[in-house]
């Protein structure tokens, strides 16, 4: 499977300019819920210094304005803060660096009673799934948002705490978090995630 990437223009009308990026605290996460896993030790407080979110130095650019449908294969370190959740080996969703600890996705990915943080295991630092040189990390604990209703998908959020931290570099790098809420300061945005790159795939 390869990482693919999108370029969704939104359609707002609005003068307002996005805030100033903001990693996400080490510790202190507000979003709880439902959890599962064997207690294990917070991650560290206070937090240590992270490289910058959002920051794509290895990449060089690419051309903008290609189709949803089917995407195109990302660069190496395009999106070093996409990761790939993968149960008993096999990928089945995507996720985000939030730092060296925490990993942010959706909570109808992980919303099986079945589903156990012991089965689960996250791949970073690469965009192939093939590649031998791809990071594996553990995971410690699943957490749901208290108010996911699978029904209609509201609060389809979820965190993963990691058994182990992430040694953050090029490839590895967290994604940004909004200061302001709601999307009306964003005029366009990159959409990244594991799959086929060709239509009807």
């Amino acid at each position: 499977m390869l990482l693919f990437s999108v370029l969704l223009l939104l359609s707002l009308v609005t003068g307002t300019q996005l805030g100033p990026r903001t990693p996400l605290p080490e510790a202190g996460v507000a979003i709880l819920g439902r959890a599962r896993g064997a207690h294990r030790p917070q991650p560290p407080h206070p937090p240590s210094p992270v490289s910058e979110c959002g920051d794509r130095s290895i990449f060089e650019g690419r051309t903008r304005y290609s189709r949803i449908t089917g995407g195109m294969e990302a660069e190496v370190g395009e999106f070093p803060w996409q990761v790939s959740i993968q149960a008993r080996s096999e990928p089945f969703c995507g996720g985000s660096i939030l730092n060296k600890w925490w990993i942010l996705t959706a909570a109808h990915c992980l919303y099986s009673e079945e589903l156990f943080p012991e089965e689960l295991s996250v791949v970073l630092g690469t965009n192939d799934l093939t590649s031998s040189s791809m990071e594996i990390k553990e995971v410690a604990s699943i957490i749901l948002h208290k108010d996911f209703k699978r029904a209609n998908m509201d609060n389809d959020i979820a965190l993963l705490l990691l058994a182990s931290p992430i040694k953050l570099d090029d490839l590895k790098v967290p994604i940004c978090l909004p200061t302001q809420p709601g999307p009306a300061t964003w005029r366009e945005c990159w959409v990244a995630g594991w799959g086929q790159t060709n239509a009807g795939m």
